[in-house]
């Protein structure tokens, strides 16, 4: 509710799950509906399949861009938060 500290109460929860309990439990699938499915699922995990050897290959042509931009960006924000941590292990009243 509008005001409310939380986005749920047990209460809530509770009366979510009796309302839950009493929809009827759906019907089991058909076989053709099963074999729908299977053939739905099949044709999904070839398109991912597709779709992730897209994306490697995409990045292997972009290998070196990537390398330099690491390089260039995100090396010199590693050194510098490793070089921070340095100073303040080293720092006076450090017992660890």
């Amino acid at each position: 509710m509008p005001g409310e500290p939380f986005l749920f109460t047990l209460q809530g929860l509770e009366a979510d799950a009796a309302a839950e309990a009493a929809e009827p439990a759906p019907r089991p699938f058909t076989p053709d509906e099963k074999e729908a499915l299977r053939g739905e699922v099949r044709l999904a995990d070839d398109f991912a399949k597709q779709l992730g050897r897209r994306v490697c290959a995409e990045l292997a042509r972009h290998r070196q861009r990537i390398a330099n931009a690491v390089e260039r960006l995100v090396e010199p924000q590693v050194a510098e938060l490793l070089a921070d941590l340095d100073r303040e292990l080293d720092a006076p009243g450090w017992t660890g």
